[in-house]
């Protein structure tokens, strides 16, 4: 099963739907089509699942031909106090992240994002978390994200510092008393990458 976001939307893939006898029968290609375009302009605004075995990109690129993949790495950082390093950009808090540069693979991308937009080094990478999807326009095209997420720790004093020329203007622990609240004010897929791993042990 695969989940992919749009602003506060979502849409949902996986191998079987069982669908509701008074819905009527399972959508057509094209209908399912005109659902995406719909879904993605935000006139569709409610969560749709859809019976597919495609990836996302595999999915989407058969009814949004134009659309382009990108693939980024990010890392999910806690201290030796449990606290959680977000990012604050574009009046959402998130956690820090890029895009994967040429050569690069994605754990090297989450190292080399999490110290630039936090100033913070000598991470200790973990285990790989669940990857996101989502999709965003972008000089009106439509984009769609593959981020691939790491566990990780840091056990050093150095303290944050954001990347201001990349539009961050707070890197900062947030103690788990604070973590609902800032969890409110995230997207969608930071609040899925939290989720398992955070959140149910409040």
């Amino acid at each position: 099963m695969y989940k992919v976001f749009c602003e506060s939307r979502s849409v949902t893939l996986q191998k079987e739907v069982t669908h509701d006898v008074v819905d009527g029968a399972i959508p057509g290609p094209f209908q399912v089509t005109g659902m995406v375009y719909r879904w993605l302009n935000g006139d569709l605004q409610s969560d749709l699942i859809f019976e597919s075995e495609e990836t996302p990109y595999g999915f989407f690129s058969q009814h949004i031909p134009a659309m382009k993949l990108v693939e980024a790495a990010g890392g999910v950082v806690m201290n030796k106090r449990d606290e959680v390093l977000f990012i604050y950009r574009n009046q959402y808090w998130d956690l820090p992240k890029g895009h994967v540069d040429p050569g690069e693979s994605h754990l090297e991308t989450a190292l080399r994002e999490v110290t630039e937009e936090t100033g913070l080094s000598k991470l200790q990478c973990g285990l790989q978390l669940p990857d996101t999807w989502h999709c965003y326009l972008f000089k009106g095209k439509w984009v769609m994200k593959h981020t691939c997420w790491f566990r990780m720790t840091y056990n050093g004093n150095e303290k944050p510092v954001p990347q201001l020329s990349e539009g961050i203007i707070v890197a900062e622990w947030i103690n788990r008393t604070k973590l609902p609240h800032v969890l409110g004010k995230s997207y969608r897929s930071v609040q899925e990458v939290l989720g398992s791993l955070i959140v149910s042990k409040l």
